[in-house]
């Protein structure tokens, strides 16, 4: 069984995931580091292929990684909006869905970069505003996909990983 944690960008799906890893003593794998190892920067590819595009190379990252097992895999931000992906992720783990706050979100978005979904955000207000619409858009699927919903705000990586190993510490 794989443990998958999905959330917006900016929810530490990578950090936390990394963490939790090691926690478990699990491989670790990331549906975007994969992405990129095969096809290349993803703001790139967005630019060459478009979301369309990058949602196929998605999807492929994917179906790789769920056919493997006793993993812990993060996924992109938009991975859980496609029901194949979630059928597949199901099928073989369980889900975690690392809810943070805007403001929590907006704090982490500041400081790093290279978010094709949030591009043209260049002030803290405009970037606050896409962070809203991209949370209405996606928090019911980011829901519905979830065995299980951690909200992460006030807690450190270490702290979010060590919850989260402990809800499958036993199955996985």
């Amino acid at each position: 069984m794989n443990l998958v944690l999905i959330g917006m960008p900016g929810a530490g799906k990578t950090s936390v995931g990394l963490k939790t890893a090691e926690e478990l003593g699990r491989t670790f794998a990331d549906t975007d580091r994969l992405i990129e190892a095969r096809h290349g920067e993803i703001p790139e590819i967005f630019r060459r292929a478009g979301e369309e595009g990058f949602r196929a190379f998605e999807r492929e990252a994917v179906r790789t990684l769920s056919e493997q097992d006793g993993m812990v895999i993060a996924t992109g931000g938009g991975t859980a909006l496609d029901g194949e992906n979630v059928s597949l992720l199901k099928a073989h783990g369980k889900i975690v869905y690392l809810r943070a706050g805007t403001e929590t979100l907006l704090r982490r978005l500041l400081r790093g970069g290279g978010r094709p979904l949030l591009a043209g955000a260049d002030t803290e207000e405009k970037l606050r505003g896409k962070i809203e619409e991209l949370r209405r858009v996606r928090e019911r699927s980011y829901e519905d996909a979830a065995d299980e919903i951690l909200d992460t705000d006030g807690m450190t990586i270490e702290e979010a990983a060590k919850r989260v190993a402990s809800l499958y510490k036993e199955e996985i």
